[in-house]
């Protein structure tokens, strides 16, 4: 099989960057659509197969449906050509989106948030879209490969490898466990940079098209012939403008007319955009605005990088207090930090080796002079890091202080959040370990005592996950961390914590952590989950209007019902109401799924002419009318290759007479009558009970580590212990209700697929 695989494409892109810069945005968004047609041409060029585009596509908040037009009009060009669409976090198969409410061309299939096989005649397809701008679980790495004597090809958008929290709100992988899986080829999205290699299965195509001077080096696509025993492939550019950076410094410069003359004395050349990079000191006011008044060449984008000034924050008249001179100063080095090592902001390789180099510049002050950056840093350590901690445990809002100090207005904003400021913390800790003399990282650095016990579960949580369970180690890429910013502060001959150090600095923290539980299991010993059903049941009525659930209703007059008791969940007793009726709800719904399936005669089928002919038989034989179906069957990308058969089309048209209605969160495919398709539920009842010791070491047997020890809520103890806090903090629930509803064999039909054969 050939293939073409492409990603993150990000049509109708604002190009912020470029957006002061006349009409610079608008060529660019005009490219896209150039090297979008290019993609096309090779593929009907080179008789591709298949068409893999690994989320992104588009830009949800901005694109317009004459983009979408284009698109799919571009589709239309390649029919023979198999197309599949796995929607990312810019472009999220959402409610309203394009996806959704888009009549898209026969040959396009897009996934949803369910993870879905589709089977052709060369391979079985997996995929999996975001539903959302955000995804956390999308349970990808449970998936199991059906057929392994085929093909076996998974698209999906999302980090491989998440390292920190920003990272694993977007589909985090594991590369290991999808490696294991045995697909033949992943193909993947979200990082603009291409990791292609021949050799590898796992690849990122990179943004088809560089959307800013963050993503230097090539943009274009990867082109591939799969046989079950060998994969070639080739990456082949496409965007040929590229993105350069120039550095003027500024140290020399005393007016805005000289710079002037120096930006315009750059040679400009075709198919490149420029970025000027301002360093040094500045000697005049400069306002990047006031600049572009100037006649400027139009590709010309300018920057600040200027040198590292410290008067105006701490040595000037002003009067500062020693604590707001040290929060300050805290904040100075962690904005340079963040600066530097943050991969996911608009900042090149050679923008973070500038900043570096500004970092360990002289600072310059008529009070303080030939002082180091690292060393101001050294000669703090022990205020500094208490002033981090202090900010992470009392929630001080220090976020956007360098926005009203100049010169640090062109520095990071807005990127501390708790996680961030307790890695720093923690690796300040590790690099000065030996200076600080000091053990406790917790009440040592903190307003401890004084700190609500939220805040400090939370901060010990974060602290204990930069460690392996099974070694007590600190995990490889938090090491990493650490030795980058160790070097750039020029402690390569200090010695960093021991084997024997982490472990210790583990055992204390895990303590800690312990404690925290040990506190739960008292709050909650002896709680159990009050349920009212009145309101428990007035929730989920709000909850299936909401959702609009199509059937749901408590009028029922005659009606066939069920006794169901739903499957049993291992649940925390301090567990919301509002999770609870979000459970009874599935329940309820898989309780009709289990009455339909129990009761109703099925429509048997396969993705072949068989199956084709048996739904045929179906619309001619039934005597029923039915006004409504959750499902279309002909547009199953296993009917692809029969899409011209007459019997095809006369089904199509059979089916297209009954109206297509969304059923949320069913996942039967059904005909029905719509006013006939009615359930509700009576006698709710929630069953609760304690877990056993052999229950609680059944659950726990999967969170075993390598050291016989269990991970149990983040903490690593023996299972003795997992299993005393477990029966202290949870409780296995189950739901038992009666089930009523109209819904008959004479009203209803459900389709049971037969496992399909291959496509003809």
């Amino acid at each position: 099989m050939k293939f073409v695989h492409i990603a993150d494409m990000h049509f109708d892109s604002p190009f912020a960057t470029l957006s002061d810069k006349g009409n610079l945005g608008e060529q660019r968004r005009l490219e896209q659509r150039k090297i979008f047609k290019k993609i096309i041409e090779y593929i009907k060029e080179n008789k591709i197969e298949y068409l893999f585009i690994a989320g992104d596509l588009y830009e949800h908040k901005y694109i317009r449906k004459s983009t979408i037009e284009y698109i799919n009009n571009l589709f239309k060009e390649i029919e023979n050509t198999k197309i599949f669409i796995t929607p990312g976090n810019h472009d999220p198969i959402l409610k309203k989106s394009y996806y959704n409410n888009f009549d898209w061309n026969k040959n396009v299939y897009i996934f949803n948030s369910n993870i879905q096989k589709i089977e052709t005649e060369d391979a079985d397809i997996y995929g999996y879209g975001f539903d959302d701008f955000y995804c956390t679980n999308s349970g990808i790495e449970n998936i199991e490969i059906e057929n392994p004597e085929k093909i076996n090809i998974l698209i999906i958008h999302g980090t491989l490898n998440g390292a920190n929290l920003e990272e694993m709100q977007y589909n985090s992988m594991n590369e290991k466990i999808l490696e294991n899986k045995g697909f033949n080829y992943v193909a993947l999205g979200h990082i603009h940079k291409t990791n292609f290699e021949p050799n590898k299965k796992i690849i990122y195509p990179g943004s088809t098209i560089s959307l800013g001077f963050d993503e230097l080096g090539e943009h274009g696509m990867v082109v591939g012939e799969i046989t079950k025993n060998e994969n070639k492939l080739e990456f082949i550019k496409l965007d040929e403008t590229e993105y350069v950076e120039k550095e003027i410094n500024c140290t020399e410069i005393n007016s805005i007319e000289e710079l002037i003359e120096k930006i315009n004395e750059i040679k400009i050349e075709e198919n490149k955009l420029y970025k000027i990079i301002l360093i040094g000191k500045r000697n005049f006011e400069i306002n990047i605005y006031d600049l572009y008044k100037y006649e400027l060449n139009k590709k010309i984008i300018i920057v600040f990088i200027f040198l590292l000034i410290i008067k105006y924050a701490f040595y000037d008249d002003i009067g500062f207090h020693e604590d707001k001179y040290y929060e300050y100063l805290s904040l100075l080095f962690q904005a340079f930090y963040a600066y530097i090592f943050c991969e996911k902001e608009t900042l090149t390789v050679s923008y973070r080796e500038n900043l570096k180099e500004t970092f360990v510049k002289e600072a310059q002050s008529p009070h303080k002079t030939n002082m180091k950056a690292p060393n101001l840093l050294q000669h703090h350590i022990t205020n500094i890091m208490f002033a981090i901690g202090r900010r992470i445990v009392n929630g001080h809002s220090l976020d956007r202080y360098f926005e009203n100090l100049l010169p640090y207005s062109s520095g990071k904003l807005c990127i501390w959040t708790d996680a961030f400021n307790i890695d720093y913390l923690l690796i300040l800790y590790v690099i000065y370990y030996r200076d600080i003399g000091v053990y406790n990282i917790c009440e040592d650095f903190c307003n401890w005592n004084s700190t609500e016990v939220n805040r400090q579960h939370a901060f010990v949580t974060e602290l204990l996950s930069k460690f392996d369970n099974n070694t007590k180690l600190f995990k490889t890429s938090f090491q990493e961390l650490c030795n980058k910013y160790q070097n750039l502060l020029d402690r390569t001959r200090t010695t960093n914590l021991t084997s024997q150090d982490q472990e210790k600095l583990f055992d204390l923290i895990n303590e800690k952590k312990k404690s925290f539980i040990e506190q739960e299991c008292r709050d909650f010993k002896n709680n159990e989950l009050d349920i009212n059903s009145e309101e428990i049941m007035e929730k989920i009525d709000s909850l299936m209007n909401r959702d609009g659930i199509i059937g749901w209703g408590h009028d029922l007059n005659e009606s066939h019902g069920i006794i169901y008791t739903g499957p049993l969940f291992y649940l925390k007793i301090d567990i919301s109401q509002n999770f609870i009726v979000d459970i009874i709800q599935k329940s309820i719904l898989r309780a009709v799924e289990t009455f339909i399936k129990n009761n109703i005669e099925a429509i048997k089928l396969t993705f072949d002419i068989d199956g084709i002919r048996n739904l045929n038989n179906f619309f001619k034989d039934n005597s029923v009318q039915y006004d409504s179906r959750n499902y279309t069957f002909t547009d199953d990308w296993a009917l692809y290759d029969l899409r011209d058969d007459p019997l095809f089309l006369d089904v199509k048209k059979a089916q297209n007479k009954i109206e297509l209605v969304q059923t949320p969160k069913f996942n039967l495919h059904i005909f029905f009558l719509k006013n006939e398709f009615k359930f509700g539920v009576k006698s709710l009842e929630m069953i609760q009970k304690k877990p056993s010791e052999e229950e609680c070491a059944r659950k726990l047997e999967n969170s075993r580590a390598t050291n016989g020890l269990y991970v149990y809520e983040g903490s690593l103890m023996d299972k003795g212990m997992a299993i005393k806090f477990m029966q202290n903090q949870y409780q296995i629930i189950s739901f038992k209700f009666e089930l009523v509803t109209t819904i008959t064999n004479e009203n209803t039909r459900y389709i049971e697929f037969i496992r399909p054969t291959r496509c003809k």
